[in-house]
């Protein structure tokens, strides 16, 4: 018995289990090119250091420094050797330079800061080129 197409039924047609193991095979090449492809993912969120440019309010020398993220100001100056260096910020607004004064006990940096010249509170800690 043939069908329109010409075909006995059941002919020619792929059987369910045979169409999920295709479909699984091609989720699987696709993972594992992924992996391939995309080496470590966390190389940015692994890193556990940065620069910053940090003053010591001891003797006033402007430094760049490579700091732990667990580390906490004040920092030793690469100049006097004292623990007195302490973040740089920027006001945005007219460019001027500063290290805020400390907050707490234990001191250490406001959360927010104004410009000391113009008073603006469009400032942030000076970025590292």
């Amino acid at each position: 018995m043939e069908t329109v197409s010409g075909r006995a039924p059941g002919e020619g047609r792929v059987s369910k289990s045979a169409k999920i193991m295709a479909v699984v095979g091609v989720l699987l090449l696709a993972v594992a090119f992924y992996a391939l492809r995309a080496g470590n993912v966390n190389d940015v969120t692994d890193r556990t250091d940065y620069k910053a440019k940090l003053k010591c309010r001891a003797c006033d020398h402007e430094f760049t420094a490579e700091l732990q993220t667990a580390a906490r100001a004040p920092f030793k100056c690469a100049n006097c050797g004292k623990m007195t260096a302490w973040q740089l910020w920027q006001c945005n607004q007219c460019g001027t330079t500063f290290v805020p004064d400390p907050v707490g006990d234990p001191p250490h940096p406001p959360i927010m800061v104004g410009c000391p010249k113009c008073s603006s509170s469009l400032t942030g800690m000076v970025p590292v080129k």
